[in-house]
């Protein structure tokens, strides 16, 4: 049987919502939003906790109850909560003009990413996992936002911004001076002198690629230790990631790669989702692609999830519940096709 996957805002449930969600079936398996760029949704000693309308434990209860898988959703480098901001300004992004990221943040105002590169970084990432492993609710934990600012942006995101989707220097961030002590020594290249499209640049880039690489191998190295699969959200391609976010994801080594097919970002047609899959599903990556209810209308819907179902066998949904009344309509159209398909 078809394995489905969906996005679940777990601050956004409610009894109606909840019990809606598990009477109609749709979802295998849950990746439930544990951690955002603000908050946790659970006592944490880490990071910021905010109370939500339906505790964690008993979230995952209800739906551990009813047959589904429940994967921990966590928001992993961008950080926006201003108490936690102002104690760990290290940890922060700094711009090639040398400009930290919390006040020169790009696209939008809590825009405002840690940098890989930096130890510190990988230390908190690690301690949130480990913090969210001992709850002991989670089938696996599924990394969000595991990337570097986007930098050129999808023409999509660029035209809602406001800008040109090209390498924006501003925007061009990973400078700390930890990033560039450890550049220097092992390349002997200043990154502030080279030009975006040299191979030195590139070189840069490959580097800092790798830095979001170390932080998913030291979460990968917790949870294997721990019994615990990993999973990510990713760009719909690993060229596309590495392009816009550095972000090799084909190099990870993970459990479960969730490409988000968001079609529209990339000013593409429903059909670039199902000829995406395939194609990643030819390299042999174990791969769940992911749609965007609200960027369907009611006919893309049948023809992308019965295409996915068909020839892919996995699919996730994004996302739980519906923020929009087409999300709405969608998740409907969703639950009905499902039964005809004979899938549920």
């Amino acid at each position: 049987m078809p394995k489905i996957y969906c996005w679940v805002h777990t601050d956004r449930l409610d009894e109606v919502s909840l019990n809606k969600l598990v009477s109609q079936d749709i979802c295998d398996d849950v990746f439930l939003l544990v951690i955002t760029s603000y908050h946790v949704f659970y006592n944490s000693r880490i990071y910021p906790s905010k109370a939500i309308h339906i505790p964690l434990k008993e979230v995952v209860n209800v739906l551990r109850g009813s047959g589904i898988n429940v994967h921990a959703w966590i928001v992993t480098l961008l950080r926006s909560n201003e108490e936690f901001m102002f104690r760990n300004l290290d940890l922060y992004h700094v711009s090639k003009y040398g400009r930290l990221i919390i006040l020169n943040p790009p696209y939008r105002k809590d825009y405002t990413w840690l940098d890989p590169a930096n130890p510190g970084t990988v230390d908190h990432v690690v301690n949130v996992v480990n913090e969210i492993l001992d709850l002991g609710l989670f089938d696996s934990i599924h990394l969000d936002y595991i990337r570097y600012p986007d930098n050129p942006p999808a023409p999509g995101v660029a035209k809602y911004y406001g800008v040109m989707p090209t390498y924006i220097d501003e925007y061009d961030f990973g400078y700390s001076t930890i990033a560039l002590s450890r550049f220097r020594n092992e390349y002997g290249l200043d990154p502030k002198t080279l030009d975006y499209n040299s191979i030195g640049y590139r070189i840069w880039s490959l580097w800092r690629a790798s830095r979001v690489k170390d932080v998913v191998n030291e979460v990968k190295r917790l949870c294997r230790s721990r019994g615990i699969k990993v999973g990510a959200d990713v760009f719909p391609t690993p060229e596309i990631g590495f392009k816009h976010v550095l972000q090799k994801w084909d190099e990870w080594g993970i459990d479960l790669y969730a490409p988000m097919l968001y079609h529209e970002y990339w000013v593409k047609s429903p059909e670039w989702i199902i000829q995406t899959s395939l194609e990643l599903l030819s390299r042999g990556l174990p791969i769940t692609p992911g749609i965007h209810l609200n960027q369907l209308r009611i006919d893309d819907v049948k023809y992308v999830i019965t295409s996915l179902i068909e020839r892919i066998k996995t699919l996730a949904l994004f996302t739980y519940p519906p923020a929009s009344k087409v999300m709405e309509e969608n998740w409907g159209t969703v639950y009905a096709l499902l039964k005809d398909l004979g899938v549920r």
